[in-house]
């Protein structure tokens, strides 16, 4: 006979969640939904639990689960610094029908091990982690109201397909399973997409519910930058801006196209193949960047919405793409909240000024944007 089950009807309420972290807490297993299938929850810092999920999966002690979280910046916690892939996806799919496998690197490990003590064996396995932030109200509270580690594979025995709902979970397990969280049937019914994740690269392990040409769409970042002319702030900018990701990033520059970065610029008054000014040339030729092929574009509604983010010279320039296409404001930041002052008309010293004060804080906005 099943041990306990709870029916949520309200999926917003959450008055089942100190009785649900109460039974992880002493080893026990939860049953609970997410927006694919239903899973099998465990605290595996609790002596005895994984044991106990390994009996229930019929499943070696070697194989890992997947770590859960409630939220996307408790990727963070586990993963110190994440690949840039691992980022861009988890930033884009989660929460969501995403499970990234994160290879760590040798800093990371330390890092981790470090800060798990012995409970890092139980989430780690061969130098990675698997990683999933579910799309499913339940879940979320669970995860998020739980101060231990949770980790979960899908509610289903060996060769047999994952639980549905919750009288599936039952029908697989009897009172094997401490509490079924009961919220009616899954909306997927079918397994979360896997990714394995790099430094420099990802590759499709599972496709489920997001298919391979989606996670590539989904892996793509682009970054605009917009003056007013098109031919001296922005485009200084611009390769500058690739440049210090290529370093902040730490990918091989042989390998920095895998990434699919597009860093690109325009401006709110520019023409069309207008090359940039020679003193803008010069002056970030000086830090190390050849802007010569530049041509001018102006900005556009398709620009602006295949960027992801959008960093401009003034309040101006803002206002200019706000009114262009509204509701775009949260992707649009100041370069530097003073502004970038024009140097068209100055002198080659005033251009060398503005590229360096450009460098300074693409600086500080790409680490913003890798926190």
């Amino acid at each position: 006979m099943l041990k306990e089950m709870i029916k949520i009807e309200n999926h917003t309420a959450t008055d089942w969640v100190a009785q649900a972290v109460e039974v992880l807490s002493r080893g026990g297993v939860v049953a609970f939904p997410t927006e694919t299938v239903y899973g099998l929850a465990v605290v595996p810092g609790v002596p005895g639990a994984l044991e106990k999920l390994n009996r229930l999966k019929i499943r070696p002690a070697e194989k890992p689960y997947t770590l859960h979280i409630g939220s996307p910046d408790k990727f963070f916690n586990y993963v110190p610094n994440p690949p840039w892939p691992g980022r861009v996806l988890a930033r884009k799919a989660w929460p969501g029908p995403l499970t990234l496998v994160v290879e760590m690197t040798e800093e990371q490990i330390r890092e981790c091990r470090k800060k798990f003590g012995t409970l890092f064996d139980k989430l780690y396995h061969e130098n990675s982690i698997g990683i999933r932030c579910p799309d499913h109200p339940v879940a979320i509270s669970l995860l998020t109201n739980c101060d231990m580690p949770i980790v979960a594979p899908s509610a289903n025995p060996a060769d047999q397909p994952p639980a549905l709902d919750a009288r599936q979970v039952e029908n697989y397990f009897g009172d094997q399973v401490d509490l079924i969280l009961d919220a009616g049937p899954v909306k997927y019914r079918k397994a979360s997409t896997v990714v394995k994740v790099n430094q420099c690269d990802y590759t499709v392990v599972r496709e489920g519910i997001i298919d391979s040409r989606t996670v590539d769409r989904l892996a793509q970042f682009t970054i605009l930058f917009v003056c007013s002319g098109n031919t001296c702030r922005s485009p200084m900018a611009q390769g500058l801006g690739r440049k210090i990701l290529e370093r902040l990033i730490h990918c091989p520059q042989e390998d920095f196209a895998r990434l699919k970065i597009n860093i690109l610029s325009a401006g709110t008054g520019a023409g069309w193949s207008l090359p940039p000014s020679q003193s803008a040339v010069a002056a970030v030729g000086e830090l190390g960047v050849d802007i010569s092929e530049h041509r001018s574009q102006p900005v556009t509604a398709k620009l602006v919405n295949q960027a992801d983010m959008i960093f401009v010279m003034s309040r101006e320039h803002k206002e200019f793409i706000c009114e262009l296409v509204p509701g775009v404001g949260n992707r649009i930041k100041l370069l530097a909240e003073a502004g970038i002052s024009d140097p068209i008309g100055g002198s080659d010293q005033n251009y060398r000024t503005c590229a360096r004060n450009i460098e300074k804080h693409i600086e500080a906005r790409l680490k913003e944007l890798l926190e």
